[in-house]
């Protein structure tokens, strides 16, 4: 969804890619698995650790995005039920300063700027 968000307001599509792996390096920083599913067929090796690690990962990346879109006033909502998923999961958005977390920002002050 918030790839979809960024899309619709003006994000080229190198800059949409730039923000999507900025947020898969932030989550897997400090992961001790590298597991990341990226291919369907990923699903048939897949155990109940790497389950929980790849459910980690997910929730850090939904975290970095919370981090880089909370100024985006479209994104509020989003980012909302973002932290809700995340509280539910008892994780949270860190805001930590990461230089994925900064180079995200700097895109989203760009849509801030053009809007």
């Amino acid at each position: 969804m918030f790839n979809y968000l960024l899309r619709q307001h003006g994000l080229t599509v190198q800059d949409l890619h730039r923000v999507k792996s900025n947020s898969i390096n932030y989550a897997l920083q400090r992961r001790k698995t590298r597991f990341f599913i990226s291919d369907y067929k990923q699903l048939l090796a897949l155990t109940l650790t790497k389950a929980r690690s790849q459910l980690a990962i997910k929730l850090r990346q939904l975290s970095f995005y919370v981090q880089t879109c909370e100024e985006v006033s479209a994104a509020k909502i989003l980012c909302e039920q973002a932290i809700q998923i995340l509280l539910a999961h008892k994780t949270t958005s860190g805001h930590l300063n990461f230089c994925e977390i900064k180079g995200g920002k700097k895109f989203t002050e760009k849509l801030m700027i053009n809007n």
